[in-house]
């Protein structure tokens, strides 16, 4: 009388047969992958047999290899221009801030004070950049908020992205959206260079700090010789 259970073992080499097929079937797709990049005029050779091969499409079912070709080809052509676009808009940013710092510097070379130093910077982030605060810090020995900031958040001479409540209050006076924030190289006091946006995203850590830090560098220098 046989049995209405299955063998274990057979059902063991059964799955153990399967996963080879499986192995083999996609040995063979690489084989023909990279046969195919070894001789990418194979099919010049062969142009009957771009009529026959068809490719799934989501959209249009089945395609021959042509038609998949050229599609892929206007869809890479539409990225390319999309790429350039992007690089175009971003050259044209970039010779604004150029142009916007090159002029700032110009006027902070003609300040008489370290008050007017601030107002220009104020006023000129404000109407470029819509940066709301823009502060030179001393990290003097009473401001222990500034302290904090100082040793914690200004290990690489620089930070951007946000700060919590406390740390706001003892740079700005006020809560805030984002920071950028950069050390000063002051002989006597410790200070940092901070400017304030509303917006949260703002200032982030992958952000470009050429223009920012091409300002401290004249504050660095400037900013201890005037009253």
């Amino acid at each position: 009388m046989t049995s209405s259970h299955s063998n274990p073992l057979n059902s063991e080499l059964g799955q153990e047969l399967e996963q080879q097929l499986a192995h083999v079937a996609s040995l063979d797709a690489r084989m023909v992958r990279d046969y195919l990049l070894e001789h990418p005029d194979f099919f010049a050779h062969h142009p009957e047999l771009l009529l026959t091969l068809r490719l799934s499409h989501q959209q249009k079912g089945s395609v021959s290899l042509i038609e998949r070709q050229q599609e892929t080809m206007r869809q890479r052509m539409r990225q390319l221009e999309e790429e350039i676009t992007n690089l175009m808009t971003v050259a044209t940013r970039n010779e604004q801030i150029f142009r916007f710092n090159s002029a700032l510097c110009l006027e902070l070379l003609k300040a008489k004070s370290r008050d007017e130093i601030l107002t220009l910077m104020r006023d000129s982030l404000q109407a470029e950049f819509a940066i709301r605060r823009v502060e030179i810090v001393e990290v003097e020995k009473d401001n222990f908020g500034a302290q904090k900031v100082y040793q914690h958040r200004l290990i690489a001479g620089q930070y951007f992205g946000r700060l919590s409540d406390a740390e706001s209050q003892s740079l700005f006076r006020a809560p805030v959206g984002s920071v950028a924030l950069l050390k000063l190289d002051f002989d006597e006091t410790p200070a940092i260079l901070a400017f304030a946006h509303d917006d949260p995203a703002h200032f982030h850590s992958r952000m470009d700090s050429l223009l920012l830090d091409q300002l401290r560098q004249q504050l660095n220098y400037q900013f201890p010789l005037l009253p």
